[in-house]
């Protein structure tokens, strides 16, 4: 009997994904600044239309369309049940786009202009796309395996 348990790591990489995009997560603080100076990943400052001076934050479209495509590639991988192949090329692509979504937000806190940077744990929360999808991946090479050992006895 085939196990279906890659789905649930993929739905659990979709909700991930739906969280990055919803939620700020401050992953750095740049010290002897003002609170405008807080590194939140998928948002940035910028001044406001009106001329007054005051920062609003907006929303990256860079961070949008990753995290959009995660999910994207995640709920459609999760219909692939049928194909395994198809599926585990595109569960590869969720973990490359997963890698890169933990590259860019840690290169932007390391390459920031203060010197006196200091990192949240909380960063650590963007490696759990990663994870999940090399358990994924794990699922459905044994699924390959139990297939290609039925087709054997038959």
């Amino acid at each position: 009997m085939i196990q279906r348990k890659q789905s649930l790591f993929l739905l659990l990489i979709l909700l991930c994904s739906l969280f990055f995009i919803i939620i700020d997560i401050p992953l750095a603080h740049i010290k002897g600044v003002d609170a405008k100076s807080l590194l939140d990943f998928g948002t940035k400052y910028r001044t406001s239309s009106s001329g007054s001076g005051n920062m609003i934050k907006v929303p990256e479209v860079n961070h949008i369309l990753l995290y959009g495509s995660l999910c994207l590639t995640s709920l459609l991988s999760i219909f692939l049940y049928k194909n395994l192949d198809l599926q585990q090329k595109a569960v590869r692509l969720i973990a490359l786009v997963s890698l890169l979504g933990i590259v860019l937000p840690v290169s932007t806190v390391f390459l920031t202009k203060g010197s006196d940077v200091t990192v949240s744990p909380v960063i650590a929360i963007l490696g759990l796309p990663l994870v999940f999808a090399l358990l994924a991946l794990n699922g459905i090479k044994k699924d390959k395996k139990l297939l290609a050992n039925m087709n054997r006895i038959r």
